[in-house]
C-alpha cells in the first residue's frame, strides 16, 4: 500500500534520485567487489590483469553489480514512496494464470520481427549537425557496449553459456522487473490515474537508464509489453518470465552463431524486404494479448 509521504507527491524528484541510484549502485558494485577480489588467491590476478579484455572480469562484474544495480534503487522508491509490504507491492505474491506465463513466452518470440524492425530504425538514427558531438558520444557508447557484450557471449564453453544465461538471463531478467515492473511502475499505478501514462513512463525509464540510445527504441517497446504483462493480472510473474525468456533467447543465439550451429537471418526478419513481417508481428503481438487479458477484464 502507498502512503501519501511527501516524497510520493513528488514524481520528478522520485526519478531523478532513480537514476542517481542506479549509478550508484554501479560504483557501490565496485567497491564491493574490489576487496574481494584481493581477499580470494588468484582472484585478483585472473581478474584485473585482464581488465577489460577478460570475460571472466566482466561476468564477475556484472554478478556483483546487477542485484546492487537496481535493488538498491527498488529500495529507494519503496521506502520513500511509503510501502509497507514489499512483496505484495511488487506482485510476487500474486500467482498468475498458467496461460500467462506460457504467453508471455509466446508474446516476446511474436514481437521479435518487429523490435528488429524498429530497433533498424533506431539505428540509422542521424542527429541535426548542432548535435553531431552528442550523437559522436552516442555511437561510440554503443559500439563499447557492443563490444562488452560480444566478449561475454562469444565462448566455445557449455559451462559458460549456462553461466551466462544465469547471470544475464534469470538475474537481470528479475532484478530488473523487480526495479521497474515491480516497483516503479506500480509507484506510479498508485499516483497516475491512466495506468497506459504509468507503463510508458516506466518503459521509457527502463530504456532510458540502459544508455544504449541506438536500441532505446525496441527496448522501450519491449518494457511496454513487460508493462502490460505485469498490469494485466497484477502479477509481477509473467513479466519476469518473459523478460528471462527474451535475455536467454539472446545469450544462445549468440551462443549458436558463434560456434556456427545458426546464421545471422534471424537478426533480420522484419528488415528491409521483410518489413511486412515486422508490421504482421506487431499485429499478431497486439491480438494475442487482448486474446490473453480477454477473460482479465
Amino acid at each position: 500500500m502507498i502512503q501519501n509521504t511527501p516524497e510520493a507527491n513528488r514524481p520528478g524528484r522520485m526519478l531523478l534520485l532513480l537514476v542517481l541510484f542506479v549509478v550508484v549502485g554501479n560504483l557501490l558494485a565496485l567497491l564491493l567487489f574490489t576487496p574481494v577480489a584481493y581477499a580470494v588467491p588468484g582472484f585478483r590476478e585472473m581478474l584485473f590483469e585482464g581488465a577489460p579484455q577478460s570475460a571472466a572480469f566482466l561476468r564477475t562484474m556484472m554478478f556483483v553489480s546487477i542485484p546492487v544495480t537496481f535493488l538498491l534503487p527498488a529500495w529507494y522508491v519503496q521506502v520513500y514512496s511509503g510501502v509497507k509490504s514489499s512483496r505484495s507491492f511488487v506482485g510476487l505474491t500474486t500467482s498468475p494464470q498458467a496461460k500467462w506465463i506460457f504467453g508471455a513466452m509466446l508474446l516476446v518470440l511474436a514481437c521479435q520481427p518487429f523490435l528488429n524492425l524498429i530497433g533498424d530504425w533506431n539505428k540509422h538514427l542521424v542527429l541535426p549537425d548542432t548535435l553531431s558531438g552528442i550523437e559522436e558520444w552516442m555511437r561510440h557508447a554503443e559500439q563499447q557496449a557492443g563490444e562488452i557484450s560480444k566478449r561475454v557471449t562469444d565462448t566455445h564453453s557449455p559451462a559458460i553459456l549456462f553461466l551466462n544465461v544465469l547471470i544475464i538471463g534469470v538475474m537481470t531478467g528479475f532484478c530488473e522487473e523487480y526495479l521497474f515492473r515491480g516497483v516503479v511502475q506500480n509507484a506510479f499505478l498508485a499516483r497516475i490515474k491512466n495506468p497506459h501514462v504509468a507503463i510508458w513512463l516506466t518503459a521509457f525509464i527502463f530504456s532510458f537508464v540502459h544508455f544504449q540510445f541506438y536500441g532505446f527504441l525496441p527496448r522501450l517497446v519491449l518494457g511496454v509489453l513487460l508493462g502490460y504483462l505485469a498490469f494485466a493480472n497484477g502479477s509481477l510473474w509473467p513479466s519476469v518470465v518473459a523478460h528471462i525468456f527474451n535475455n536467454s533467447a539472446v545469450v544462445i543465439i549468440l551462443f549458436l552463431q558463434h560456434n556456427g550451429y545458426m546464421g545471422s537471418e534471424i537478426d533480420t526478419w522484419g528488415i528491409g524486404s521483410t518489413a511486412w513481417v515486422g508490421l504482421l508481428s506487431l499485429i499478431l503481438s497486439v491480438v494475442l494479448f487482448k486474446l490473453l487479458s480477454a477473460k482479465n477484464q
